[in-house]
């Protein structure tokens, strides 16, 4: 198959009306994110994924700031981060306990009209659909760091966008990694050990 000739690009939306196209062949195939499958999975649909082997190595959910803030205080950006990694191998330890906190803090976000049980099931299939695309990244990358980024990456997705007529010319990719020297290294230097562990005791 020849994708510049044998597949023709129907838009059909979001939600409801995408599924529908799809359940009634007026398409033969969605093309949207993870947690976006998730949702209508959870509304007994099935799908087989396919996934672009290169697409995991692109630069995808995004942390930005200036870069004046960057010079300004560079340790309040690396321990800002650095939050967020323990947020994330505290989620891999315990993702139940991860969809309860967040419940916990946002209750108007749990869902209603379902048992807890049900909900519980249905959240953690979205958090663990998210927490894919970061292991597959990191395994492209061949990091244990959480968040790495590199130029390379980024001329990677430059040269895509280009190619598919997204946006035309590039930047220069060293500028859009912020300048701490190693950064990725400094965010991810923390007692992972005792992050699982609290994970595990899971304190509500």
């Amino acid at each position: 198959m020849d994708p510049e000739t044998d597949v023709s690009l129907v838009p059909v939306g979001f939600g409801g009306p995408a599924l529908h196209a799809l359940q009634t062949g007026q398409v033969d195939a969605l093309y949207f994110w993870d947690s976006a499958f998730v949702s209508y999975e959870n509304q007994g649909a099935h799908f087989r994924l396919l996934r672009a082997e290169d697409w995991v190595k692109y630069p995808d959910y995004a942390v930005a700031t200036l870069k004046t803030v960057v010079d300004a205080d560079p340790t309040m950006v690396e321990n800002f981060v650095r939050g967020m990694v323990k947020g994330i191998v505290f989620t891999e330890a315990n993702p139940a306990c991860a969809v309860k906190l967040f419940w916990k803090a946002y209750p108007d976000a749990k869902p209603t009209g379902v048992s807890d049980e049900v909900a519980l099931e249905n959240d953690l299939k979205f958090l663990k659909a998210q927490m894919l695309e970061g292991e597959l990244s990191r395994k492209a990358q061949a990091t244990e760091n959480w968040g790495a980024i590199t130029a390379a990456n980024i001329a990677d997705l430059q040269a895509f966008l280009n190619k598919s007529g997204d946006v035309q010319g590039t930047a220069d990719p060293e500028k859009m990694i912020v300048s701490i020297p190693g950064f990725f290294d400094k965010v991810n230097d923390f007692d992972k050990k005792a992050i699982e562990e609290d994970a595990k005791q899971c304190k509500l």
